[in-house]
C-alpha cells in the first residue's frame, strides 16, 4: 500500500473549497428617480452610491445579475465615493453594469418584478437569489416607493408582491433593502438584511463638502463588517469632540497601495454577531447615526452571506483606490437619509396658521431667517428624512446654492421662515406641557428644555408611540414635511415622559396641560 502526501495543488483546492460559494443570481433596483447631474445636499445620489457599493460587495457575475434603474446614475467624473467625510473614501469606478430603463415608475416596478419572477423560477436547489432594493420607504405599510419629485405618477412595491414573485423558488432568497422602515419586510420566503427596524429611519453618511462623497451608513457598514471577517480594517473616522470636529481617522487596510493580505479563514460570525458588530461600528463613529439594522432570521451558527471573498482573484473591494478625507468636514455638514413619501400629519393641532407663500418676507424677517438658519446649523439635526427639508434649505440660505442651482425663491424663503418659527413654537409648547404636567424631574434628567443640543436627538418614533398609548399625545407637536413629519419636539417630550417614569396621563389632565400651554404662548 503506497502512501502519498497532499500536494500544493490539493492544498489550493482545499482553500478554494472553503470559499467556493453557491451560484449567485442578483436582481437589483434603484427605485428613486431623484438623481441630479450636479452634486447637492438635496438629491438622492447617495443612493446610487449604495447601489454601486452593494453590487461590488456581492461580486456576482454580470451575466447572472440585473441591476435596474429609471434614472442615470452616471456623472461626468464617473466615480462613486463611499464614506464619512472624516475618513478616506472608497472609490468605485465600475464599467456600465446598470440597465437604464427610460420608463415611468409603474412600468419600472413591473419590469423589475418580472425579472425577479424569471430568476426565481429558474433558481435551482443550492443556488441563491439576492434581491437588492435601494430607495425610499413608506412609514405606514413599509412599502418601497418607486419614483421621484419630477414624475407624474409614483408607485409602490409591497412586500406581498415580492413574496408572490419568489413563492416557488427552489433555492435560497436573500433580500437586502436600504430603505426606511425596511425591518417590516420580514418574510418566511427569504432572509432579510434591512437597514432599519419596522419603525426606524435609515441614515445616509454625512455629506462631504463637495457633496460628492456619501453613500448610506448601512451599505458602508455591511462592507466594513465583511472586510473585518477577513481581518481587513475598514476606513473609519476618529472620535469627534464636542465642537463637531473629528480627530485623525483610524488606521485601515483599504487602498491600492496597501500590502495587507486577507487572513485565509472561513468566516465564523453568526448573523446576530454581524448585527452587534455593525451597531458597535455605528456607535464608535460618534456621528449620531442612530439606525438599528435588522437581520431576520438571526440564525445561530456561522453564516455564509453571499458576498465576494476578499482572497479571490477578481479585484476584492479592499484593494480599490481610496481618496483622502474632506478638508473641512466639520459640524456644519449637511446630512440626508433614505426618505419615506410624504403623508398627512397625524397632529390634530396646527399651532401656526397656514400662510400665503406668494408673499415676501420683510427685511426684519429676512434677518431673523438668517439667524434661525444659523442656529439650526450650529446644532446639526440627525440624518433622518424629516430634517432633510429644513437643513438643506438652511444650508443653501447660509452658504449659497451649489453650482448651477438657483437660490431659494422668495416663496421658499417665506415658507422656510414660518416652518422654522413653527418648530420653535412646538418646542416651547412641549416644554410648557411638560411643566404643566409637573414633570420637572424628567426635564432635569433630559438636561433641560428641547432647544440647543436637544435638537440633535432623533425623534424616537417608537418611544413616541409608547407615550401616545399612555395618554401623552406627543403627535400634536409634529410638523408636516414633504417627507415624514418633523418630530424633534415630540421626541423630546416622549423622552421626558420616559424619564418621569412613564406615567399614564388621563385625557382631561392632558387637555388641560395643552390648553394652559397654548394660553401661555399666546398671552
Amino acid at each position: 500500500m503506497s502512501s502519498s502526501r497532499p500536494s500544493l495543488l490539493s492544498g489550493s483546492r482545499i482553500i478554494n473549497s472553503i470559499f467556493r460559494r453557491r451560484t449567485i443570481h442578483v436582481c437589483g433596483l434603484l427605485a428613486t428617480y431623484d438623481i441630479e447631474d450636479i452634486p447637492t445636499a438635496q438629491d438622492d445620489y447617495w443612493m446610487a452610491i449604495d447601489f454601486v457599493a452593494i453590487r461590488q460587495l456581492i461580486g456576482a457575475r454580470d451575466d447572472m445579475s440585473v441591476w435596474i434603474c429609471g434614472s442615470s446614475i452616471r456623472r461626468n467624473r464617473g466615480s462613486f465615493l463611499l464614506g464619512d467625510p472624516a475618513c478616506d473614501h472608497i472609490v468605485f469606478d465600475p464599467p456600465p453594469f446598470e440597465r437604464l430603463l427610460s420608463v415611468g415608475p409603474t412600468t419600472l416596478a413591473v419590469k423589475f418584478l418580472i425579472e425577479v419572477t424569471k430568476k426565481s423560477e429558474k433558481l435551482s436547489a443550492g443556488e441563491t437569489l439576492v434581491i437588492v432594493l435601494v430607495g425610499h420607504g413608506e412609514n405606514l405599510d413599509h412599502s418601497l416607493l418607486v419614483g421621484g419629485k419630477g414624475q407624474l405618477k409614483n408607485c409602490e412595491i409591497r412586500k406581498d408582491e415580492l413574496e408572490d414573485c419568489v413563492s416557488n423558488a427552489k433555492g435560497d432568497v436573500l433580500v437586502i433593502i436600504t430603505a426606511c422602515y425596511s425591518g417590516g419586510w420580514t418574510s418566511s420566503c427569504w432572509t432579510l438584511l434591512a437597514a432599519a427596524g419596522p419603525g426606524g429611519e435609515a441614515h445616509s453618511m454625512i455629506a462631504s463638502d463637495s457633496a460628492e462623497s456619501r453613500g448610506g451608513f448601512f451599505a458602508n457598514a455591511l462592507l466594513a463588517e465583511h472586510a473585518m471577517e477577513f481581518s481587513i480594517r475598514p476606513p473609519c473616522p476618529g472620535v469627534m469632540d464636542n465642537r463637531g470636529f473629528s480627530h485623525p481617522q483610524k488606521e485601515h487596510d483599504f487602498g491600492t497601495e496597501k500590502a495587507v493580505r486577507p487572513v485565509i479563514l472561513k468566516p465564523q460570525r453568526c448573523l446576530q454577531e454581524v448585527v452587534n458588530w455593525i451597531h458597535k461600528f455605528r456607535d464608535e463613529m460618534e456621528r449620531q447615526y442612530t439606525t438599528s439594522v435588522t437581520f431576520t432570521p438571526c440564525r445561530e451558527g456561522p453564516h455564509r452571506l453571499p458576498f465576494a471573498s476578499l482572497i479571490s482573484a477578481s479585484a476584492p473591494f479592499h484593494q480599490l483606490k481610496c481618496v483622502p478625507p474632506s478638508p473641512n468636514s466639520n459640524h456644519t455638514s449637511i446630512r440626508s437619509a433614505s426618505a419615506p413619501q410624504q403623508h398627512s400629519d397625524s397632529s390634530p393641532l396646527q399651532v401656526i396658521p397656514e400662510h400665503d407663500t406668494t408673499q415676501k418676507l420683510s427685511d426684519e424677517e429676512e434677518s431673523e431667517l438668517l439667524d434661525l438658519s444659523a442656529t439650526l446649523l450650529r446644532f446639526p439635526p440627525p440624518t433622518i428624512p424629516s430634517e432633510k427639508y429644513f437643513s438643506g434649505r438652511c444650508w443653501m440660505l447660509t452658504y449659497g446654492p451649489a453650482r448651477r442651482l438657483k437660490p431659494l425663491s422668495s416663496s421658499d424663503r417665506y415658507t422656510l421662515f414660518f416652518d422654522l418659527k413653527n418648530q420653535i413654537r412646538k418646542r416651547d409648547l412641549a416644554l410648557a406641557v411638560a411643566r404643566n404636567l409637573g414633570w420637572e424631574e424628567g426635564i432635569q434628567k433630559m438636561g433641560g428644555g428641547p432647544g440647543g443640543k436637544q435638537t440633535q436627538l432623533s425623534p424616537a418614533r417608537a418611544l413616541q408611540d409608547e407615550a401616545e398609548a399612555s395618554g401623552c399625545l406627543v403627535s400634536i407637536l409634529c410638523v408636516p414635511t414633504r417627507y415624514s413629519p418633523w418630530g424633534n419636539a415630540a421626541g423630546w417630550l416622549a423622552r421626558v415622559w420616559e424619564a418621569q417614569g412613564r406615567p399614564v396621563v388621563p385625557p382631561q389632565q392632558w387637555d388641560g396641560a395643552v390648553e394652559r400651554g397654548l394660553d401661555a404662548l399666546d398671552g
